[in-house]
């Protein structure tokens, strides 16, 4: 209990309970719901930053991650199809089959999250014109004395 509370106190300057944490925990085993978050090196900010500024890097990334498995796939292929034995065949389709179609199906989903978060990022800029687009009709037609068809009837 002591380690856990110096411990606790060397990394955060405050002791578990000035942190309402509730009873210690043994080192290295998180609360599930706790809401501390680890904070990353500012080396590993830096390169996520500098990564997120490549305009479709995901999408890339994906491409490279299916396309290194199609070609896993095809040394697999070209291995098993010399051979007529089954049990020489099942090292190739195991390390180079099935991490291939791993590699492929990875790479399609970089590519699906990486196009669902640009939608979402596009979704959000079109809500915010629209929203602002409606603050501005409401303010036109909110103005006493000023008619929408121009004064004519």
């Amino acid at each position: 209990m002591t380690a856990v509370l110096s411990e606790s106190t060397e990394t955060t300057g405050r002791a578990p309970a000035e942190l309402g944490d509730g009873p210690a925990e043994a080192p290295g085993k998180e609360r599930a719901g706790s809401s501390a978050r680890l904070r990353r090196p500012a080396a590993l900010d830096r390169l996520v930053s500098s990564v997120r500024a490549v305009p479709h890097a995901g999408t890339y990334a994906g491409i490279g991650l299916a396309a290194l498995g199609v070609v896993l796939l095809a040394v697999a292929w070209g291995k098993v199809a010399g051979l007529t034995n089954v049990a020489l065949q099942l090292p190739y389709v195991v390390s180079a089959g099935f991490i291939g179609l791993a590699l492929v199906a990875c790479g399609l989903t970089v590519i699906s999250v990486t196009a669902r978060q640009a939608e979402g990022v596009e979704r959000r800029r079109q809500i915010a014109e629209l929203r602002d687009v409606l603050a501005e009709l409401r303010a036109l037609v909110a103005q006493p004395g000023d008619s929408v068809d121009g004064g004519q009837r």
